[in-house]
């Protein structure tokens, strides 16, 4: 049985192949030591993703998500051959609370998605099943423990 790694096709390199089919909508750069950045608009992230996953075989490993001063910034990351890594960064301006899901064409984003609508209320538009999920039924809606503004002094 091949691996993911294994199937992962190099007849035109990653970076050349994205650059081409997303021309200065993303932001391609290496990743030393082994990695590849797509820098990208939120939009664009389930047509990546599909791409990565459907044609290029790449599995995805895990969504990071950072509050920033300048706004969100998500990283989902993907292992494949060549490179090893690939870092899909998407970055929006605080105020924006919305992004559209990945879930339905890499269903194990699933649960990451959930996780970072609970914790951030980040709500992933097209996600079938947002709502609680790691906070418990109790926790009031709206009151994201993750977020620089959540207090852990103020009783919920």
């Amino acid at each position: 049985m091949m691996t993911p790694a294994q199937k992962t096709p190099s007849v035109l390199s990653l970076d050349a192949e994205a650059a081409a089919r997303w021309g200065e909508t993303l932001r391609v750069s290496p990743l030393p030591p082994e990695g590849l950045l797509l820098a990208c608009d939120p939009s664009l992230l389930p047509d990546l993703c599909a791409w990565l996953a459907g044609e290029r075989h790449y599995r995805f490993a895990t969504l990071v998500t950072e509050e920033r001063e300048e706004g969100w910034r998500l990283r989902f990351l993907f292992w494949g051959r060549e490179p090893l890594w690939v870092h899909l960064l998407a970055e929006m301006p605080r105020q924006r609370t919305s992004l559209p899901s990945i879930s339905d064409v890499v269903h194990a984003a699933d649960w990451h998605e959930r996780e970072t609508e609970d914790l951030f209320g980040l709500t992933f538009t097209g996600h079938p099943r947002l709502g609680d999920f790691i906070l418990h039924e109790e926790w009031p809606e709206g009151v994201n423990p993750m977020r620089w503004s959540f207090n852990a002094r103020v009783p919920y």
